[in-house]
């Protein structure tokens, strides 16, 4: 069964300065339907600071409960999401290093509480993860990254990671994981005739192994 009606209303802003120093935008939306629930609202702010050296940005992003987009995508509800991120930029003088950068992201999951699930409090942090980029850019062209990514989260529902949906296969809702894991990317110079990438993965996963 449909609604008689959902509709959605918002405001936006976006933000870019001269030589783009400053840029993002902030938002607030808001559902409405003949039903109308508590906590039918999302928004967010985007704010990024360049300069030539390194780069500075904060991100955070909040959906209610009861918000309701009907023709849009809402795949996750009741959460507070924060995401600071930090990236510096090098510029040597020799060798066959164009510029390379170290970036740090971050994200952090806070659980508002209107869910009514029984595994975390109100505004209670449900997961979050740190990864850290080492980034090359080199004078042929080709690019390469070094990754590193620390994760921690606490299932809300039972969760079957093989996808095979045997009823003994899952781990269970309220259980928590806290996993490290890392990769390598190379790109070869992408004008060549001949481009290929490779990406070998490394690490774990719940509570089990990736490579």
């Amino acid at each position: 069964t449909f609604s008689e009606f959902n509709r959605v209303a918002g405001l936006e802003y976006r933000l870019a300065t001269p030589e783009n120093r400053w840029s993002g935008k902030v938002f607030y939306h808001r559902s409405f339907s003949p039903v109308q629930e508590d906590h039918a609202f999302t928004h967010g702010l985007q704010l990024e600071y360049l300069k030539k050296k390194y780069r500075l940005e904060w991100a955070h992003v909040g959906v209610g409960n009861g918000y309701n987009a009907e023709t849009g995508f809402v795949p996750r509800k009741d959460y507070w999401l924060w995401s600071p991120e930090l990236q510096l930029f090098f510029y040597p003088k020799s060798g066959p290093v164009n510029i390379h950068d170290i970036n740090i992201d971050s994200r952090f999951f806070w659980q508002i509480g209107k869910d009514e699930n029984p595994y975390i409090s109100d505004y209670q942090m449900s997961e979050w993860q740190v990864e850290a980029q080492w980034s090359f850019q080199f004078k042929d062209n080709s690019r390469a990254t070094i990754t590193a990514t620390q994760s921690y989260l606490t299932l809300l529902s039972d969760f079957d990671p093989t996808r095979v949906q045997d009823d003994d296969v899952f781990l269970p809702a309220g259980s928590s994981y806290s996993y490290l894991n890392g990769g390598v990317n190379y790109s070869s110079n992408p004008l060549k005739n001949f481009v290929y990438e490779v990406e070998p993965i490394f690490g774990q996963f719940g509570n089990g192994l990736i490579a």
